[in-house]
């Protein structure tokens, strides 16, 4: 997850918006992506729930009481990021 976070801070993935408010997709070679941001009003915990498709696949979640969770948020926040098209905005904010 790390090597991946990095990519996408790097540019070298690229995420588009997903079905869902605040969930992503990224494909790449033979491997779908997907990661999603929900909250549990009756548990009042939010959740990130992330998965991987292709010749095998795996899914997992990360709830806000969770240590990783931190992680997770920073990564959502790089991916919505990446999705948008806003990895150059300080450059052309703050250039000539």
């Amino acid at each position: 997850m790390r090597e991946l976070h990095e990519a996408t801070d790097a540019g070298n993935v690229s995420w588009s918006e997903g079905a869902s408010q605040d969930s992503f997709i990224c494909s790449r070679k033979s491997f779908n992506l997907h990661i999603s941001l929900y909250f549990d009003p009756e548990e009042g915990v939010t959740y990130y729930n992330f998965s991987i498709n292709g010749k095998k696949s795996a899914s997992f979640s990360v709830s806000s009481l969770e240590n990783d969770f931190k992680f997770m948020n920073d990564f959502h926040s790089s991916i919505q990021i990446n999705a948008n098209g806003l990895d150059g905005i300080a450059k052309e904010f703050f250039g000539d």
